[in-house]
C-alpha cells in the first residue's frame, strides 16, 4: 500500500488514470450501447475457457474504479496543500506527496500554537 501511494500520488498517477480512462471508457461504452462493435473487437476470445460474455466488462469497470480512487486521492491532497498554505502544484512532486502532507501542520494549527 505504501509503494502504491508513493507511485500513484503524483504525476505518474495522473498519467496512469488518463491511460486507464482512454483505454476502458470506449470499451465499456461499446459493451453497454453498441454490442456489435464490442463483439467485433473481442470475438477472438470467444470460445476460450476464460471468456465469459456476461462478466467480461468487470475488468474494465475495476480499472475505472481504481482510476476514480486515484483522482479522489489527488483532490484530497490538493485540498490538504491549500489547508497548509502551499501551492496545489506540490501534489505532483513524488516524494513530497504524500509523505510531507501527512506531517506538516496546517496554518490554523501553527497560528494556534503561536497564540498559546
Amino acid at each position: 500500500m505504501i509503494v502504491s501511494a508513493l507511485l500513484f500520488s503524483n504525476i505518474l498517477g495522473i498519467v496512469i488514470v488518463g491511460f486507464i480512462c482512454y483505454e476502458n471508457i470506449p470499451n465499456l461504452w461499446c459493451y453497454f450501447f453498441n454490442e456489435d462493435m464490442w463483439l467485433a473487437k473481442h470475438s477472438h476470445g470467444i470460445g476460450t475457457p476464460s471468456f465469459d460474455y456476461d462478466w467480461s466488462w468487470i475488468s474494465d469497470a475495476m480499472l475505472l474504479a481504481f482510476a476514480i480512487v486515484v483522482i479522489i486521492h489527488l483532490v484530497l491532497c490538493f485540498k490538504r496543500c491549500k489547508k497548509i498554505g502551499i501551492s496545489g502544484w506540490w501534489i505532483l512532486v513524488p516524494l513530497y506527496n504524500p509523505i510531507m502532507l501527512l506531517y506538516k501542520k496546517s496554518k490554523a494549527d501553527s497560528e494556534e500554537t503561536i497564540q498559546n
